[in-house]
């Protein structure tokens, strides 16, 4: 099994790390992936799976999830930044920290990004 937690956003060249993924996968191996996006990146995605040798078993939007955890957590993060980190520092951490407010915050509550769970298979044959 590979597991990716919120990083592929930020992958130069996503259909080289798929194809890299299946090439270490034993078959009947499993891919599971989570991570956000803009709406306007969805079909890509959704596209480069398609175009793999991967097989898609499970495709989950976890986006209210994820906004849930971020209200609940983000009295505790800001807390964590105004204790222990400079001053100077304190607005970049606020900005990348996913607390309300935040950027991304703001994207997945408003529909703009969607945060989605995949799970993938690697054909036994």
């Amino acid at each position: 099994m590979v597991i990716n937690v919120e990083s592929s956003h930020c992958y130069g060249n996503f259909k080289s790390f798929i194809d890299e993924v299946y090439r270490v996968l034993k078959p009947g191996g499993y891919f599971s992936i989570t991570d956000f996006r803009g709406k306007e990146e969805l079909q890509d995605l959704d596209d480069a799976f398609d175009k793999s040798q991967f097989e898609v078993t499970k495709k989950v939007d976890v986006t209210k999830n994820v906004l849930k955890a971020m209200q609940l957590d983000s009295e505790r993060k800001l807390q964590l930044i105004d204790e222990r980190t400079p001053f100077w520092a304190r607005g970049i951490l606020k900005k990348f920290s996913g607390v309300e407010g935040s950027r991304i915050y703001e994207e997945l509550e408003s529909g703009d990004s969607l945060y989605l769970a995949y799970v993938l298979s690697k054909p036994s044959s």
